[in-house]
Parts: structure tokens; sequence; C-alpha cells
């Protein structure tokens, strides 16, 4: 690791241990806010968070992620409910994957582990759904969630419970 590399990583607390290619350890003391090295201290007790072990370092930021993305889904699903009376949402699979093709899908809401086989044919935008899997199809969600994403789409994974309309896939138009 380079040297500004070591001491970005360290620039979160106000004292870090930060290993050199030597193997030998070298206190580095970088200017901070106390409440960088109060997160710190409260994360592994030692205020360096490279003394952390990387499973109790990666829990402690997944719950601040988590809370982000958490709110961000929250925003997204108010959206979904404000966009509802303006025609630019819909719940129908067949819609969904039409418009996903068609880069209309502005955010795309699918239920964890949620599959639904059929036909699509991108050239006269007409699904067939089917209830399982067969010789000739895929799984249109997957199809909606990938040209979604490929046209700058926003996709969030939800519990089905917090999918908009109770369904497996929903989606924000942008028009």
């Amino acid at each position: 690791m380079s040297s500004p590399a070591r001491a970005a990583s360290a620039a979160s607390c106000s004292t870090a241990t930060v290993p050199d290619c030597s193997s030998s350890e070298k206190r580095r003391s970088v200017s901070s806010s106390t409440s960088s090295t109060a997160a710190c201290a409260r994360c592994c007790g030692t205020g360096a968070p490279r003394s952390c072990w990387p499973a109790t370092l990666g829990s402690r930021g997944w719950e601040i992620v988590s809370r982000h993305l958490e709110a961000a889904e929250a925003a997204a699903v108010a959206r979904y409910h404000e966009r509802a009376g303006h025609g630019r949402v819909s719940a129908d699979l067949a819609t969904v994957v039409r418009a996903s093709y068609e880069g209309r899908v502005e955010e795309l809401f699918v239920a964890a582990g949620a599959e639904q086989w059929g036909t699509f044919e991108p050239g006269s935008g007409a699904a067939t759904v089917r209830d399982k899997p067969g010789a000739v199809g895929e799984d249109l969600i997957n199809l909606a969630a990938i040209q979604a994403f490929r046209r700058g789409g926003a996709i969030h994974v939800l519990e089905r419970s917090h999918v908009p309309d109770a369904a497996d896939v929903a989606a924000i138009f942008r028009y």
C-alpha cells in the first residue's frame, strides 16, 4: 500500500498503527475530529480501526450503510406512491419488461427471490407469462432488471412485503 493510501486509511482516527512494507510497525499521528476517534474507540476500544477484527469493522460499517440504504428504499417507495396517480408506475410484469427494454424504467422494485418465467419479444413488445420454467423462455423479472440496469435504472431488491402494490415487480417510469 502506498504512503498516501496508508495515510488516508488512517485518517479516520487520531492515532493509528499502520504496517510498513518491511512489516515493522510505525505509529502515525493523523489529525482528525474527536467524533471519528470516538467512533473507532466504540468499534474496537483502541481508537484505531486497524486493530479491529475485519468482521467487527465490517459489521459496524454495515450498520451505518444499511441505515442509508433503508432510507433510500423508503424514499423510492414513497415516490412510487406519489406517481401512481399520474400513470408513471406499474406493477404489471409485461408492462414493466416492455418499459425496461424501451429505457423508460427509472426505478425497479423486485421482490427478493421472485421468479416469473415466460417469453418476451422485443420487436413487438409482447410478453407471455408462464407458471414454471419451460424449454423456451426465461425469468422475466431478471430480464427486466438487466434491461433497466443497462439503461441506467436503479434496482431495489426488497422483501416482498415492501415492494409497492405487494407485487413481485414494480417500476417507476421516467416518462
